[in-house]
Parts: structure tokens; sequence; C-alpha cells
């Protein structure tokens, strides 16, 4: 067909413990230090 524009909206479910910062997406978790300079991965 022609082209045309395409709009998309989307509806974000709010989660406990994530915050919305404009389009980021943040939540604080609490790690050691040791973990924050072997760079653990927190799920």
């Amino acid at each position: 067909g022609p082209p045309g524009d395409l709009y998309v909206y989307l509806n974000v479910e709010e989660i406990e413990g994530i915050q919305r910062d404009g389009i980021n997406l943040c939540s604080t978790v609490s790690i050691s230090y040791l973990d924050a300079i072997l760079g653990a991965v927190v799920k």
C-alpha cells in the first residue's frame, strides 16, 4: 500500500519497586560493596 504514519500507544502497568522517570525505568536495590566492585548481576 501507500506509505504512511504508524502510531503505537503503550500502556505500562505499574510494578511495585519500579518508578518511571520520563522514558527511563528506575529501581533501587541494596547490594554489598563487593558485589558492586565485582559487577554482580541482580535479578
